[in-house]
């Protein structure tokens, strides 16, 4: 189910009537019983997966708690080996066999015919926090199964994320939802501001983006580096916008979800870019990957290679393909170099935002392309002269590129202005004028949105 379905228009009015008007004490388990629902419109059958990891993980976070030494790291293991292999057998069995078999000239490795579970990497790594905590005592085992059922499968976040940690999520489900008029006006703000991001811009976007990159052979220069351009404010404007529409509904329903996005193409630097790209993501690999290896605390050799070794895995998360490879180590290398350069150079401002949005454009490039080969092609000849920029519809494109640019300006504006985002701005705006912005954000909706229930990008993952 979509949030931007026909499906999902009729699900979530329904739910939230029917959350406000029962009992507190009924409110977690409707969630529980939606969040089913809603997880089971894409492929009914794959529930059973969730269920068999809410089992394991439950299981196992009460036996780290209740037992030690070995036998507690064989508990660990066991939460690590049914999580990843879940994950291994739908995302990567058939990238690995395809690539076996073309390597080793034999075709005895046989491909499955599965579909991926949507959103699998992101409950996958929240499960896994879980248990992580759990192991290294920074969290109580959860005794209430269907709380904890809850923490995996709470359908705002569940297939996109951010990915939540015990501390934030299942901390607030223990004590229970809390609601407000204010919370309520927020989460619709948010949800607003989302809707506006994907179908008004990420959606408009889509068509020249998905033309150029299928069809690149076509064209030459500006057109690839635009298309490139595109795309980048796409994936934000679609990745944030369901964050936007997930954080306010988990607003509404009482419940507040941690922050992935901090105005990541104003960063000056890649670290600093991914300090707010994907925050939840990006601190996940942190916390339980680059730290784990060593960090920075056994010199620059070992810690470049602890780049190296998270940032591929953080490509490899995404997906199936040498293009996320490529794009991980390309973000790997790019901060390795500046670790290493920072004590012999210092950068003006101004050039470091310019040197780290030409290094995130071309890695947008592996990210978007549908492979290698294509992937260069735009990089190459992304440099070369002729070919139309715009093609297709010049005066839809150009509507496009100054709807991108205003928005990035505003939410620019609002959180240098408030710290925080740019719903949190329009709560302090006079109310007469923060109201026509909301019936002039609704026009837009209606007039220019994309109703095509085209999928969040981050869906696949």
């Amino acid at each position: 189910m979509l949030f931007n379905s026909f499906q999902f228009a009729l699900f979530s009015p329904t739910l939230l009537l029917l959350y406000q008007l029962c009992p507190t004490a009924w409110k977690r388990p409707l969630l529980l019983a939606a969040s089913c629902i809603f997880y089971m419109a894409f492929i009914p059958a794959y529930i059973l997966i969730l269920i068999l990891l809410i089992a394991v993980d439950y299981a196992a976070g009460i036996l780290l708690e209740t037992t030690a030494g070995g036998r507690r790291r064989a508990w660990m293991l066991l939460s690590l080996v049914a999580n990843l292999s879940i994950l291994g057998s739908f995302k990567y069995w058939n990238f690995a066999a395809m690539n076996l078999n073309e390597s080793l000239g034999i075709s005895n490795i046989p491909l499955l015919a599965l579909a991926l579970p949507i959103g699998l990497s992101f409950h996958t790594f929240q499960s896994l926090a879980y248990t992580i905590e759990v192991y290294r005592g920074r969290w109580p085992a959860e005794r209430n199964l269907w709380r904890y059922a809850l923490y995996v499968l709470f359908f705002p976040q569940m297939v996109a994320g951010p990915i939540e940690r015990p501390q934030g999520l299942l901390r607030q489900l223990q004590e229970g939802p809390q609601q407000s008029v204010a919370a309520n006006a927020q989460g619709l703000r948010l949800m607003l501001l989302g809707f506006a991001k994907k179908l008004v811009i990420a959606d408009r976007l889509a068509p020249f983006v998905n033309e150029t990159f299928d069809h690149a052979g076509d064209y030459l220069g500006p057109r690839l580096w635009l298309a490139t351009f595109f795309f980048s404010i796409q994936i934000y404007c679609d990745f944030s916008g369901y964050t936007d529409i997930a954080q306010g509904l988990a607003r509404l329903l009482g419940y507040d979800l941690c922050v992935n996005f901090r105005r990541p193409y104003v960063a000056l630097s890649l670290s600093e870019f991914w300090q707010r790209w994907h925050i939840s993501l990006s601190s996940w690999f942190r916390d339980y990957l680059y730290i784990p290896l060593g960090g920075n605390r056994k010199g620059p050799a070992r810690r470049t290679l602890n780049l190296l070794i998270t940032f591929l895995l953080s490509g490899f998360w995404h997906g199936a393909n040498w293009t996320f490879l490529l794009w991980g180590a390309l973000h790997g290398v790019g901060v390795a170099v500046e670790n290493l350069l920072k004590p012999l150079v210092r950068l003006p401002a101004w050039l470091g935002w310019i040197l780290t949005m030409i290094w995130v454009q071309i890695c947008w490039v592996f990210f978007r392309a549908a492979d290698l080969k294509t992937a260069c092609y735009v990089i190459w000849c992304g440099a070369q002269s002729g070919g139309a920029m715009l093609g297709g519809n010049p005066q839809e494109t150009l509507i496009n590129l100054t709807l991108a640019v205003a928005l990035l300006l505003y939410q620019n504006a609002a959180e240098r202005t408030t710290g925080e985002n740019a719903e949190t701005l329009l709560a302090a705006r006079p109310l007469v004028e923060r109201h026509c912005f909301y019936v002039l954000l609704v026009l837009a909706i209606l007039w220019m949105g994309r109703f095509s229930s085209s999928e969040f990008l981050y869906f696949q993952f």
